[in-house]
């Protein structure tokens, strides 16, 4: 009997906390509903009390119109990425029992690991852009990675092109809700401004606010305060995003200097076109993909960064005439061994012979790239 009921108040106690667990999981989404119905109810209480006070029926609504569209917007953007899950990676990209067991016994050839994994996605006819030449693959899913795929430990699975994991949403960041993502963002910068400016001018300009109490002031204050403030914090996450659509990276791909530059397309313009869809349609939190987010545009050969040379590679190189004068004049040169001289000069490291004329200053610049710095 005892045993019985330990096991009831142990059973009892572990739902308690998982409970728990589960609504710590979801604190980003219960302190945004908070701000929202706060800030809103403010607000529109201010405002309603306004009216009621002044009858100012045109100002009134010509205030508020604007923020009831917005805030239906930023309500639809954000409950968008709240329940738009990562999906799931195509069948093609998974591993079949014996291939796995194939691939656990090359576990010390990793080149030759390498190469079963290369073989298997020809065979699938599966190009995978990756600036090592490796393909990667996902142990705790048993499956290829797609192009800008990685695997989430919150979500326990792999997301296609994942941004970052956000507690505001308890969810990932990914694919199919990038777009109402920035979208939140956005509109959550822009509510806030609007806010700030509007109850402000509206307190200040268009009511009589010398004959308000001291009540009103602090609670009209304080709004302002809040949403200033709000404004510039969202503000910054949205440039931050805005720089990484225009340059069409993630902010995983942001943070390795290897792939910040993979899927770049060249103009910013096509890469803001690339990650969020027709422009005509970017004010709507919806998405339309137009591929299954496997693979991805990117530029064709597209030349490889220059690698970083010593100084005196790169300024021999550049040599050129410093000044070109009368004909009769002496001309100056640049060496990257002797700096600047004259053309008719003895060099004392070269004896007597003669810097060539101008014609032939790019034959001297390759010929010292030959010789062996000072």
């Amino acid at each position: 009997m005892f045993s019985s009921n330990t096991s009831e108040a142990t059973d009892t106690t572990e739902k308690g906390c998982t409970c728990l667990r589960r609504l710590g999981n979801h604190w980003g989404t219960i302190v945004s509903g908070a701000l929202v119905i706060i800030c809103g109810g403010t607000y529109i209480f201010l405002f309603l009390g306004a009216h009621v006070t002044t009858q100012r029926t045109g100002a009134y609504f010509t205030i508020l119109v604007p923020f009831v569209f917005i805030l239906i917007l930023l309500v639809w953007s954000y409950l968008l990425t709240l329940f738009t899950s990562p999906r799931r990676v195509p069948s093609r990209f998974k591993l079949s029992e014996g291939e796995w067991n194939m691939l656990e016994q090359l576990v010390d050839a990793p080149t030759d690991q390498q190469e079963f994994v290369s073989r298997l996605a020809a065979d699938r006819q599966i190009v995978i852009a990756v600036p090592n030449g490796q393909i990667n693959v996902c142990r705790p899913c048993r499956q290829l990675k797609p192009e800008r795929t990685h695997h989430c430990r919150r979500c326990r699975t792999c997301v296609m092109r994942m941004d970052h994991h956000c507690p505001w949403f308890n969810n990932c960041i990914h694919f199919h809700n990038y777009r109402s993502f920035f979208c939140t963002l956005f509109y959550t910068t822009l509510i806030f401004a609007y806010v700030a400016v509007s109850i402000l001018w509206y307190y200040t300009a268009a009511f009589q606010w010398h004959l308000q109490s001291t009540e009103l002031h602090e609670a009209v204050l304080a709004l302002v305060a809040v949403s200033a403030v709000g404004s510039l914090v969202m503000g910054a996450f949205s440039f931050y995003h805005f720089y990484l659509s225009c340059n069409n990276r993630t902010h995983i791909e942001n943070l390795n200097p290897d792939t910040n530059r993979l899927f770049s397309l060249g103009s910013s313009w096509k890469n803001f076109k690339a990650m969020h869809g027709a422009w005509y349609l970017w004010w709507l939190p919806l998405t339309f993909p137009d591929h299954d987010g496997c693979t991805f545009k990117r530029v064709v050969n597209s030349p490889e960064p220059r690698e970083r040379q010593p100084r005196w590679h790169r300024v021999a190189e550049l040599s050129y005439p410093i000044r070109r004068g009368h004909k009769n004049e002496k001309r100056s040169y640049w060496s990257p061994h002797k700096g600047l001289h004259k053309m008719n000069n003895s060099s004392p490291r070269h004896g007597s012979k003669k810097y060539p004329p101008f014609s032939d200053h790019y034959a001297y610049a390759l010929k010292s790239l030959e010789r062996e710095p000072v």
